[in-house]
């Protein structure tokens, strides 16, 4: 029996080890489950004694790994290569916006509420304050917000 222990503990450890290669839960569940298998047959075909040791051997075992991933795997080659890395420079406006405010243009497309206008040659994603208006539509930009504006019907 305590190579069935054994057996069932190594493989527990292995398919944790391999979740953290493998897309899903379903390795680190299995895993899981046999190691919690191997305590149970510790606890009940070799006694207390054995059942504490193959508990504290897999706790141990579980917290290594956990920690191993946290603090080791992501400055290993292979974990940089499986971990994003790339940093977004880009900024919370669309370049050339800013100056658009308090320009007036006209709608190309229906604004239900959102759509394209054309502001000075230029195509901008646009949205109203919650008005429907028509393609056509002569259109005030009050404000930039992120890669679009917000308009008003010009009156």
């Amino acid at each position: 029996m305590t190579s069935t222990v054994i057996a069932l503990a190594i493989a527990g450890v292995a398919l944790l080890f391999l979740e953290m290669f493998l897309p899903g839960i379903i390795a680190g569940v299995i895993g899981a489950i046999l190691l919690i298998a191997a305590v149970f047959n510790a606890y009940y075909d070799l006694g207390a004694a054995a059942g504490n040791i193959t508990l504290l051997a897999a706790s141990a075992a579980t917290a290594g790994l956990w920690w191993f991933w946290a603090t080791k795997f992501q400055h290993t080659r292979f974990g940089r290569r499986m971990t994003l890395t790339a940093a977004d420079t880009g900024t919370a406006q669309a370049a050339g916006l800013a100056e658009l405010a308090g320009q007036t243009g006209t709608a190309i497309t229906p604004l239900r509420p959102s759509g394209t206008i054309l502001v000075g040659g230029k195509r901008v994603d646009a949205i109203t304050g919650g008005d429907f208006l028509e393609r056509g539509t002569s259109v005030r930009i009050v404000r930039v917000e992120g890669t679009g504006v917000i308009v008003h019907r010009c009156d």
